[in-house]
């Protein structure tokens, strides 16, 4: 029974098959994207492709193990290229000035309290 079913499958495309045809067209798709609209979000993005905020994520990751990295800037890349300078920035300031008040290195790094208490205790 077996063998018979795999002769009526052989050469005709599966669900799988269709899937798979299906996910290679929206990398596709996606790559285009980032390259053309950098500043897309991530629900954007997914609106535009038909597909779920967290598929873009998987996508995304896809993406960047065929293409280099840097080809794959998008906002959220960049906002957190910005928040690692400033824990750097913020690392610095506390070691060349232990002097500064919360409130100084808040005002030096242009974050919010809330922010700034994120980032000390990520030190």
């Amino acid at each position: 029974m077996t063998t018979q079913i795999q002769e009526e499958l052989r050469g005709k495309p599966t669900g799988f098959d269709k899937l798979l045809t299906e996910k290679k067209e929206n990398l596709e798709q996606l790559y285009e994207l980032v390259r053309k609209h950098p500043e897309m979000t991530r629900r954007e993005m997914a609106t535009a492709l038909g597909v779920s905020v967290r598929t873009i994520y998987r996508y995304g990751t896809e993406l960047r193990k065929i293409y280099k990295k840097s080809v794959l800037k998008t906002s959220l890349d960049e906002q957190i290229q910005a928040k690692k300078e400033r824990v750097v920035k913020l690392r610095k300031l506390v070691r060349t000035h232990p002097e500064y008040s919360r409130q100084r290195l808040r005002e030096e790094l242009g974050v919010s309290w809330r922010t700034l208490y994120v980032y000390l205790k990520e030190l």
